[in-house]
């Protein structure tokens, strides 16, 4: 009587391991670090938030043209998970500071970042870390372009996509990825936000074309 529920089971396992091993890219929530000695490689000029201070040196690891780029991550009520700006006092200076906020409301998403697996959390804050790869090649004028084309929904997909693609093509495809599995049907998810991530970013199964090429 218990063979056949066995069998089936087995299956499910073994068809579950095959999948994660196709999966490219390395599930980074799988080791153990040292926050010190990550620090020390990639947090010059950076302020963190304690709970999401792991995640942030991870995906830092991946942007090394940022290493010496001043940034802060902050909490703030964000409609998205994540959003990064430029702080307005350097604005018109050559080495900018920029700020990374993470959404504290859960109201806002239905679910905080925290909520997520290490390997998501890192995903997010690689998208935002994109960002700060795009505004640091832009001068005053192209800032403010890119600020009136965010405001059009259109154009607002295409940046959001584009900066998707930055982040697969930084390594962190996988992180990405498995961070668009766990909301896709992630049943706590407002629906202001689900709506939104529908709208402007890369689905799930586009990013695992693009890994797997």
């Amino acid at each position: 009587m218990l063979l056949r529920p066995l069998i089936i089971l087995l299956f499910l396992l073994q068809s579950f391991v095959a999948d994660s091993q196709l999966l490219p890219g390395e599930d980074l929530g799988l080791r153990s670090y040292n926050i010190d000695s990550l620090k020390s490689l990639y947090g010059k000029n950076k302020t963190f938030i304690r709970e999401y201070e792991l995640p942030s040196l991870l995906a830092l690891s991946y942007y090394p043209e940022l290493k010496e780029t001043i940034m802060t991550f902050k909490l703030k009520d964000e409609e998205s998970t994540g959003k990064t700006t430029i702080a307005f006092t350097s604005f018109f200076k050559n080495n900018k500071k920029y700020i990374i906020y993470i959404n504290r409301n859960k109201k806002n998403t239905g679910i905080l970042l925290n909520e997520a697996p290490l390997n998501a959390e890192i995903g997010v804050i690689g998208h935002e870390l994109s960002h700060v790869v795009d505004f640091a090649g832009k001068d005053i004028f192209s800032l403010t372009g890119w600020g009136f084309r965010y405001l059009n929904k259109s154009k607002r997909k295409d940046i959001e996509r584009q900066t998707d693609m930055a982040t697969i093509k930084h390594g962190l495809g996988r992180q990405l990825y498995d961070w668009n599995v766990f909301i896709v049907n992630n049943k706590k998810l407002s629906e202001a936000y689900r709506s939104l991530r529908l709208r402007y970013y890369m689905h799930k199964e586009e990013i695992l074309e693009l890994i797997r090429r």
